[in-house]
């Protein structure tokens, strides 16, 4: 797959701060200036890639929707074969306060929707969203019906009912949203789903297969806010998260494993179902010996998850206990890496947003010292 042309990274880029501030402040009080301070941009260049405000939303409703399609997708891979669990996921994720909800998102559905009934373009786009969404959802209703969980006579009215809940409290929030009570729109369209699938159990009764630890292993050297992010995404998702260091004897990282497992600690305090260890043997039989079900993966981009994949093919047949869970990284993070963060630093820049502050000014002292010394 080609790279991106910087025109359309910095499209992108643009897209992003629209949906940044637009969180904050809906879309009529997200002025043009605020998206290109978000950008870091001036003026005259944000208006080089769009002529308008509106042409940002354009782009900015295309970029969350494939946001919300791979997020939805990782969320809903955490009960791959339990339709009841996901129904309970895929409302959670539209409506709720949960693991698998994001409230910033949310506000962006929330605000675009509110324009899509003003502006046919759109409306338009923001209709082939909702199809989408809409599909998705039939197929776990399907799939619940097959699996006898389910005993629904029209699955796709079911589909669309429960998606058109979704879009009515969007059109509440956006208009009267102090007649919402806090956390009950996911707990009231799950009593709507228990009754329109024929089942008791979307809300009582149901419980999830456990998935009690998962692994999530890399170098970390050194541990970035990417790598933060799929720790996070990972800590929603499973009970118990060991963040593993793994330490190659035949190198000479920047930062010692002790000192790596110091600044993952310092930066995950916040996560309490998440702890860190050290090894120097395989990844995947360390996961194994200690009782985790799945390896976590974060993916950047195509390539990485070409050879993601074929590391995954062979830890299963290393451990085929043990499945491999890809997060793709949050679109902010997408071109971090620690190798990058180390060229970066060489090549004079600031890169505290990217790893934290701490860690970032023993990096480049470090990296500056080694090159005097090289040198």
């Amino acid at each position: 797959m080609p790279r991106p042309t910087n025109r359309a990274e910095r499209r992108t880029q643009i897209a992003n701060a629209l949906l940044e501030v637009m969180a904050e402040r809906g879309y009529e009080r997200s002025s043009v200036a605020e998206v290109a301070r978000r950008a870091g941009l001036n003026h005259g260049l944000l208006h080089y890639h769009f002529k308008s405000k509106h042409e940002i939303l354009l782009a900015a409703l295309e970029e969350l929707t494939t946001r919300h399609e791979a997020r939805l997708e990782v969320v809903l891979g955490s009960a791959p074969d339990d339709p009841v669990e996901q129904v309970r996921i895929f409302l959670d994720f539209h409506l709720g306060l949960g693991a698998a909800a994001d409230p910033t998102a949310l506000a962006c559905w929330v605000a675009i929707g509110g324009e899509a009934l003003k502006q046919p373009d759109v409306q338009a786009r923001y209709a082939a969203s909702l199809e989408a969404t809409t599909g998705r959802l039939l197929e776990i209703i399907e799939n619940g019906i097959k699996s006898g969980q389910f005993r629904c006579p029209e699955p796709a009215a079911a589909a669309s009912a429960l998606v058109a809940v979704i879009q009515g409290y969007f059109v509440l929030a956006a208009t009267s949203r102090e007649l919402i009570p806090r956390g009950s729109a996911a707990e009231s369209a799950m009593k709507m789903a228990e009754g329109l699938l024929g089942t008791d159990s979307v809300i009582e009764g149901h419980q999830r297969e456990p998935r009690p630890c998962a692994v999530y292993a890399g170098t970390f050297d050194p541990f970035t806010k990417g790598h933060l992010s799929v720790v996070e995404a990972a800590a929603r998702l499973f009970d118990r998260v060991i963040v593993l260091v793994a330490v190659n004897p035949d190198k000479d990282p920047v930062f010692t494993a002790e000192e790596r497992l110091a600044a993952i600690e310092s930066e995950t305090k916040h996560l309490p179902n998440v702890s860190c260890a050290s090894t120097e043997g395989y990844v995947v039989e360390y996961a194994r010996d200690h009782g985790a079900s799945h390896l976590v993966r974060g993916l950047r981009d195509a390539t990485d998850a070409t050879q993601e994949t074929l590391l995954a093919q062979l830890n299963r047949q290393l451990a085929p206990e043990v499945r491999t869970l890809f997060i793709p990284a949050d679109p902010e993070f997408a071109e971090v890496s620690s190798t990058r963060l180390k060229e970066l630093v060489l090549g004079g820049a600031d890169v505290s947003g990217l790893c934290s502050p701490d860690v970032a000014d023993q990096l480049a002292r470090r990296l500056v010292l080694n090159k005097e010394v090289a040198g």
